[in-house]
């Protein structure tokens, strides 16, 4: 195909090891405020958003995933892998 879209975040970890066997390709990885992600997980996991317990662990995971992909992001380089911030986008979709 000429276009993929991956939805799911967790292929980021393997943008290097897709570099390698497609180097022509380009990759985008979206990031979201870590809040907005550790709440929907929740609910959706837990239907409840009391225990900030939890939320916690959330947000410690998300941030080490973030940290993981984006080190591997920058390592195959800008002109590779597009670093978007989802935020952004929806605040200014013609940028």
């Amino acid at each position: 195909a000429n276009r993929y879209c991956v939805k799911d975040p967790s292929i980021a970890v393997n943008f290097d090891y897709l570099h390698q066997i497609f180097p022509n390709a380009k990759f985008i990885l979206m990031l979201r405020d870590v809040r907005a992600i550790g709440y929907s997980f929740y609910r959706k996991i837990f239907n409840n958003s009391a225990n900030s317990t939890l939320y916690r662990e959330v947000f410690q995971s998300w941030n080490e995933f973030t940290k993981n992909t984006l080190r591997i992001c920058q390592k195959i380089g800008s002109n590779s892998c597009l670093i978007v911030y989802y935020e952004d986008l929806i605040k200014n979709t013609e940028k």
